[in-house]
């Protein structure tokens, strides 16, 4: 019969269709199909699912209960049917709930419930429903139906012989070291073919392994090779589908199903010991492999167990049990189904004994390949400061302890970057023709995993540490385990030698190891510290396929080698050295300095106040944009800065806190590895911020010996890089106090690994040549100063007065009420309506604005609110940056958009004797001006201020100037300028000295006349005072 599954507590009913034109009458209705619920009962409208166990219930619909109640099924339940020809269909509930009865249902229209046993019938319902209110009675004291049964038995169908076999097992396990054998074609006679196993008939060794890398991959499937088919139930397979819970399938696929006798039977099935496993991430394997005459799956460890299946190209089917660990069979299944109820019994019980050939014939072991020895730990690591060399063809291992340090020294080799915890593999090439030797190829590169293993053919990143991951394809684990990248202490590198390549990994996940590949096909892996004991660790060599499991710690010892060993790295090389923050960092006011002579060793001095290059005049660099990391500068002629073997004319400024010299460097998360990936000067190489408006980037080139580039107010940080023409390296931090979390790295690297070390507790430094060059350069001549406005702004109602020359000399007067220059009558500023692109201004007759070295005809005005000296200004971002990467003004440089807010907007211009003006008013409710003077002299008013976000107010030439508080410059003196005053006929002028200058006044009070000098002629009122 057809088995029903039931697999989940709350599956109640399965529906069946009848076949072959089969009807079943029932209350004037003829049903093709009923629902046969496990809880005793069928319905034919549709399914039941209510749990009540009344007469209620059972007259609520149209129903036939056999023994309707709350039956529970236990795994040897079954409930299963049947149909007989066009006759009759037949349920039948056997161990359910320690109960066995039958229902068939007759084409007439007959019904007959039989019952073998009964164990409870408290709350149980047995009878018919037509969905309305019936009557009840005892079927006991019914007539004894002589004529019926005879008829029933005349027109039953002879019995048919078992198809399967199956027995559950429960809390008990007695098959172990022995061999059952299921003959083809109805698998119902299991017989015993031989006891006191101690090996499998097939050795798993050079058998291929099914992955099974996570819980949730319950099977895999597999295709047989060559010709090789499976014949079994009515069908010669060419696939099977192996499940880690002990059985095959084939056709489809079977994930979740419960170890039970109904699933085992409901489809076609091989059972060997069908159970629920947890796979053990450390030991577990699950393999096959192909013989000429069978097909072996062998598992290994699984759940504590130890068993094969053998399927013949014949058709039988062989199960052979080893170890079987306590508590691991609570309930499985072992069997064959042909997907119909099976016999079910007792293996140990069948009286038939069998010989079948379960050795292989002689050479007959399928091509098993290079079975190379491994070990997983878990637990514990007992090879610590131990080396273990893996000899081909066979990979025999052997040991040599008491190790005093690596093998190969890592340093100068090259870095494997592992950008990002995602990319855990790197690609190694191997160069000058080295080749190394495995499994029948001459490799030329390899795939290196920061989980601590080496692959070949392809990159292998998806799986968990364990043997079967470790034994799927070829692959040498040196420490092949779930492991981390530290930033500040993993450093993964790799050397060649004449002889040798070799894999260092060192501060992964806090241990160290090395692995090299020889060019005679030798393994090594050496080990100094290992941590994570309690985690999954494989160590070996794999062939693809499965190889024997080893304790190496009881490896020979090696014998004395006769190869050279490796050579000892050159007294004074140059390595580069480096130094990672996680925590604040302890170089406050002071100088890293790195001398090339001197192979890049350090030397400290403390109690540094200021920046030994002044970087006021240097070139600003303006990362406008959050995706540019750099910026190139090229030195000026005569300079160049030798580094790495070679001298460079040029630089790449990253925003991060680095210089790198060849190329560009992408960003990159700040770490050991990233700093020494290649040349590079880590200043304070980590996540900047160079959002604040007063941050500022410059390099200045102060002599033909010496340029520097400085870093102020990046994340709340000042340093300063200085680059001697000699290849010497200096770092000043003037203020460090914005470095937290880092990580952060400082530092020197080459391009190859080198060393990690305390800078803090370098020697102390001597004479200092970078700051002696920097005395005898002088400070640069700068026309620049400014101050950035995040929050409000302090300056209404005043008037600052740039003066021209190299001080840029600013003073200030307070308490305007008007700007200096009346805007009206002046010519409007016609700006691109769409553009921020600036729109000139060019001025008439003879007057020139001097400004930063050149005489100018004409300006730029721009809506951001300063004024060019090129055409060609792009509009950025308001900040210290941007204002002093080109020579500007900065009247009220901010985000400003004129018009947009109101139409009383406006931006003009006009014309004086001896000066200009341009007027911003009523720009987003602000009213400020500047006035540029044909002396070069600069005054900039502001009335008020309605303007929010960054503003930047001041004058640039270009280069990098100071940062300072405008509200708190000197008092401005007289301006000479010639003002002609009087007053009406019979009456004096009278002064008087004021806090503002001297003040004007007639003696009579009346108003009087200023004349003001080019001609201009103003109404004054009768008290007027100047500075």
């Amino acid at each position: 019969g057809s088995v029903f599954s039931y697999r989940r507590s709350y599956e109640s009913n399965t529906e069946v269709r009848f076949h072959n034109g089969f009807r079943f009458p029932f209350l004037g209705k003829e049903y093709s199909s009923m629902y046969v619920n496990r809880k005793g009962f069928v319905t034919f409208d549709g399914p039941d699912q209510r749990s009540a166990r009344t007469l209620d219930s059972h007259f609520s619909e149209a129903r036939i209960s056999v023994l309707y109640g709350e039956l529970s099924l236990t795994p040897d339940s079954r409930v299963s049917y049947k149909q007989m020809a066009n006759e009759s269909v037949v349920v039948t509930w056997q161990r359910v709930d320690d109960s066995d009865f039958q229902l068939t249902l007759r084409q007439t229209g007959e019904i007959v419930m039989s019952y073998a046993r009964v164990r409870y019938s408290r709350n149980r319902v047995v009878g018919l429903s037509g969905g309305v209110q019936g009557v009840e009675i005892d079927f006991s004291a019914s007539t004894f139906c002589k004529t019926f049964v005879a008829d029933l038995s005349e027109s039953s169908a002879p019995p048919l012989a078992a198809r399967g076999f199956g027995e559950m097992l429960i809390n008990s396990f007695d098959l172990q070291h022995s061999t059952y054998v299921f003959s083809a074609p109805d698998y119902s006679r299991p017989c015993l073919a031989e006891r006191d196993m101690s090996i499998l008939p097939v050795s798993p060794l050079g058998g291929k392994v099914l992955l099974f890398h996570r819980s949730y991959n319950y099977e895999q499937e597999i295709r047989f090779e060559r010709d090789f088919r499976f014949p079994f139930a009515g069908v010669d397979h060419r696939v099977a589908f192996v499940n880690y819970n002990g059985f095959i399938t084939f056709g489809t696929s079977q994930e979740d199903f419960f170890p039970t006798l109904r699933s085992h039977f409901l489809i076609p099935r091989v059972s060997a010991l069908y159970g629920d496993f947890e796979l053990s991430t450390e030991k577990s394997v699950i393999s096959w492999k192909q013989l000429d005459d069978r097909v072996a799956v062998t598992y290994e460890r699984v759940g504590g167990c130890d068993f094969q299946i053998s399927l013949f190209s014949s058709g039988d089917i062989a199960f052979t049990y080893l170890g079987m660990a306590q508590g691991t069979t609570a309930a499985a299944v072992v069997g064959v189904s042909l997907g119909e109820l099976g016999a079910v019994g007792d293996l140990t019980m069948q009286p038939r004994s069998c010989q079948v050939p379960l050795a292989p014939a002689q050479g007959a072991i399928g091509t098993a390949g290079t079975l190379a020895p491994s070990q997983a730990f878990q637990g514990g690591f007992d090879l610590e400061m131990t080396e273990i060399t893996f000899s081909p063809p066979d990979y025999a291992p052997c040991a040599t302890t008491d190790l005093g340090g690596f093998p190969v020294d890592p340093r100068g080799g090259q870095v494997l970057p592992f950008p990002h915890s995602y990319d855990s593999v790197q690609e190694v090439r191997f160069a000058g023709g080295f080749r190394f030797p495995f499994l029948g190829k001459n490799r030329s590169n390899a795939f290196v995993s920061y989980n601590g293993y080496i692959t070949f053919d392809e990159p292998d990143d998806l799986v968990f540490p364990s043997l079967r991951s470790h034994f799927f394809r070829p692959r040498i684990s040196a420490l092949y385990a779930d492991l981390d990248l530290d930033p500040e202490a993993t450093l993964i590198s790799w050397r060649q030698l004449d002889d040798r390549a070799t894999i260092t990994f060192q501060g992964v996940s806090g241990s160290d190891f090395q692995v090299s590949l020889f060019a005679d096909g030798r393994v090594s892996t050496a080990y100094l510290s290992i941590t994570r004991e309690r985690e999954t660790k494989v160590v070996g060599v794999s062939s693809g396929t499965v190889g024997p499991v080893v304790d190496l710690s009881m490896a020979a010892s090696c014998p004395p080698s006769d190869a050279a060993p490796a050579p000892a790295q050159p007294a004074g090389a140059a390595w580069g050295i480096a130094e990672v923050f996680s925590r604040g960092m302890d170089l406050g006011a002071s100088q890293v300095s790195f001398s090339a002579a001197e192979g890049y060793s350090p030397c400290v001095r403390y109690g540094v106040r200021g920046f030994p290059v002044d970087p006021r005049g240097g070139a600003v660099l303006l990362f406008e944009h959050s995706y540019e990391w750099t910026e190139e500068i090229r030195f000026l002629q005569g300079f160049s800065f030798p580094f790495g073997g070679k001298s460079h004319a040029s630089a790449y400024v990253n925003r991060h806190g680095f210089i790198t010299f060849e190329s560009e460097a992408e960003e990159v998360s700040p770490s050991l590895r990233s700093h020494f990936a290649r040349p590079r000067l880590s200043a304070l190489y980590g996540q900047l911020d160079l959002s604040d408006t007063e941050t500022l980037v410059s390099w200045r080139q102060v002599s033909p010996a010496l340029a520097a580039i400085t870093f102020e107010g990046v994340s709340g940080s000042s340093f300063q890089v200085a680059l001697g023409a000699d290849g010497s390296v200096a770092y000043t931090y003037v203020d460090v106090s914005g470095v937290s979390s880092g990580p952060y790295v400082a530092g020197v690297s080459l391009g190859v690994a080198g060393a990690a070390a305390d800078l803090s507790v370098s020697p102390g430094c001597g004479h200092s040549s970078s700051s002696d060059a920097d005395a005898e350069a002088g400070a640069a001549a700068v026309v620049g100063v400014a101050e950035a406005f995040d929050m409000g702004f302090d300056l209404e109602r005043t008037v600052l007065r740039f003066s021209p020359g190299p001080a840029a000399r600013v003073c200030l007067a307070r308490g305007i009420d008007a700007l200096p220059v009346r805007p009206d009558g002046g010519v409007p500023v016609e700006l691109p309506r769409w553009e921020d692109a600036p729109s000139q201004i060019a001025f008439g007759g003879d007057f020139r604005f001097p400004f930063a070295g050149r005489s100018h005809a004409a300006v730029y005005v721009s809506r951001q609110g300063f004024i060019a000296f090129s055409p060609e200004e792009r509009p950025v971002f308001p900040s210290l940056r941007s204002h002093y990467a080109e020579p500007r003004i900065s009247v009220l440089y901010s985000d400003l958009r004129p018009g947009r807010d109101q139409l009383a907007s406006a931006i003009s211009w006009k014309q004086l004797e001896d000066s200009a003006a341009i007027t911003w008013h009523g720009v987003q409710g602000s009213d400020f001006q500047a006035v540029l003077f044909g002396d070069g002299t600069v005054e900039l008013a502001y009335l008020t201020i309605g303007v929010d976000g960054t503003k930047v107010v001041g004058l640039s030439s270009g280069s990098a100037g100071p940062v300072v508080d405008l509200s708190s410059a000197p008092a401005c003196t007289h301006r000479s300028r010639s003002v002609t005053m009087s007053c009406p006929p019979g009456h004096t002028l009278e002064t008087t000295s004021s806090e503002r200058g001297m003040r004007y006044s007639c003696s009579d009070g009346s108003s009087m006349t200023c004349e003001i000098e080019g001609g201009a002629t103003v109404r004054c009122t009768a008290l007027s005072e100047y500075n």
